[in-house]
């Protein structure tokens, strides 16, 4: 059965499923995101902030939707020490649920941004993924 977000139109849909907000390095908040790409013509935006997965429904309305995804580096050669890879790769999830607030491979460690250290609840908390970084575990 074929589920519609939006009411059946011939219209196509405008969309972004790449953006940062201040929940982690982005220059606005995810209100600030909405209206900006509205302005622009965009009707759903998936909100990949660094880390975590915050979902921002409040947002979603008849004329937008706001997804539920984040975006992961996968740092090769990681050893904790610093930020100096000599390789990162970027991996965004995007949730099937919008009001889903944690991702199975979420590991604390990781989140580098003060901003986003606060968003963390306790059901990010269960996944305690023990994320480590070569070829193999990426393509797992």
């Amino acid at each position: 059965m074929r589920k519609y977000l939006f009411k059946k139109i011939n219209k196509p849909y405008k969309a972004c499923l790449h953006v940062h907000t201040t929940v982690s390095d982005g220059n606005y908040t995810p209100e600030e995101i909405k209206k900006l790409y509205m302005e622009k013509g965009f009707s759903i935006v998936a909100y990949t902030d660094h880390e975590v997965m915050v979902p921002q429904t409040h947002l979603t309305d008849k004329d937008f939707l706001a997804l539920t995804s984040v975006e992961f580096s996968v740092n090769e050669n990681y050893e904790g020490k610093n930020f100096d890879y000599p390789k990162t790769y970027h991996l965004n999830f995007y949730s099937p649920e919008a009001d889903r607030e944690y991702i199975s491979i979420f590991s604390e460690r990781f989140v580098w941004r003060e901003e986003s250290r606060k968003l963390i609840t306790d059901e990010m908390r269960k996944a305690d993924y023990e994320r480590y970084y070569d070829v193999e575990r990426i393509n797992e």
